[in-house]
């Protein structure tokens, strides 16, 4: 073998060598090398919604919506909810706000905090918007309607009249005195104001306004029922509808009704006639020491403002007569 024969294959041994040694080394790196995991990047979706009001006046409602969020990957960062709400009918924007999110990470539900304002009319949709550096990452929506059902803050008393009594404390010639006993119900945790109640007899065929006076609930304890006394003087002989009217200042709170019919009638199967029934209210006086019972607490009278009567008795017995000549006539046409 000659001397240039050699160093060539010396050389090439060497050269293996040095190949071989550098596949080790890659293939060690390689095994060695630890996975490295990117973490997905961070997001929020819109997990669920809770709307309540807040505050209620007579025209508008304050609403406090909750954004239950739901939060994964890395931390997000510069994210806010944009709420905007449109009056379904006319497509008008009503309010819009927006509330930036908090800095989250982990696995986990966070919850954001925002407020409307609507009107107590109409249908609204409440449309959410989550972005994250600018781009709309979730959105979703809820419908609120029914917030003129709502009683404003200004109406709320916690007192309701649950029954109307009548009692015929005198007959005057051709008027009687009535004594309406109105059963309140205090139904609030806390001892109610001392509110207004007005109350009135309307005659039911015209609508004329026959009596009216004014009446104090005064302070009714929690949870339970009392019992208001009012005076009326009234027209006998007709028939009314008495109406109570629950005042908090100058803001009316309650309304309730019931009929008193001091001249009934009655209506013959036969002939399908209405005929009037004689009613002697006399009949029905209660003496003057006469008091309803309450199962616990007694009575409480308010105070009696006997004003206005809207008939005399001229038109009152005009009244009558006009009744008897047109019934007579009907029974001679048949």
């Amino acid at each position: 073998m000659s001397l240039e024969e050699r160093d060539i294959r010396i050389a090439a041994v060497i050269g293996g060598i040095l190949v071989l040694g550098a596949l080790i080394v890659v293939i060690g790196e390689d095994v060695l090398k630890e996975d490295v995991v990117t973490p997905p990047a961070g997001h929020l979706s819109i997990r669920e919604v809770d709307v309540r009001a807040e505050k209620v006046s007579g025209e508008t409602v304050q609403l406090n919506v909750s954004v239950f969020l739901d939060h994964g990957g890395e931390t997000v960062h510069d994210s806010y909810i944009l709420l905007r709400a449109v009056n379904m009918d006319s497509g008008l924007k009503v309010d819009e706000a927006s509330t930036a999110v908090p800095e989250i990470s982990g696995e986990r539900t966070a919850r954001v905090f925002s407020r409307l304002v609507l009107p107590r009319t109409g249908r609204h949709e409440v449309s959410m918007m989550v972005f994250i550096d600018g781009s709309v990452r979730d959105r979703g929506s809820v419908v609120i309607n029914g917030l003129g059902g709502l009683e404003p803050e200004s109406h709320r008393t916690g007192v309701k009249v649950s029954d109307i009594v009548f009692v015929i404390k005198e007959v005057r010639g051709d008027r009687v005195i009535v004594e309406p006993r109105m059963y309140l119900d205090n139904y609030g945790s806390n001892e109610s104001e001392d509110l207004r109640l007005q109350v009135r007899a309307r005659e039911v065929d015209s609508n004329i306004l026959a009596g009216d006076t004014l009446v104090q609930t005064s302070r009714i304890p929690p949870e339970s029922t009392v019992i208001r006394n009012a005076e009326l003087d009234i027209p006998a002989q007709q028939n009314y509808i008495v109406e109570v009217l629950l005042w908090k200042k100058d803001a009316l709170s309650g309304r309730w009704s019931s009929a008193l019919n001091l001249a009934p009638t009655k209506r013959l199967a036969s002939t399908e006639k209405e005929i009037s029934v004689p009613l002697n209210v006399s009949k029905f006086v209660r003496a003057p020491d006469a008091a309803a019972t309450v199962p616990s607490g007694g009575v409480s009278e308010g105070a009696r403002m006997v004003e206005t009567s809207g008939f005399d008795s001229a038109l009152a017995v005009l009244m009558v007569i006009t009744a008897v000549v047109m019934y007579g006539r009907h029974r001679r046409k048949l």
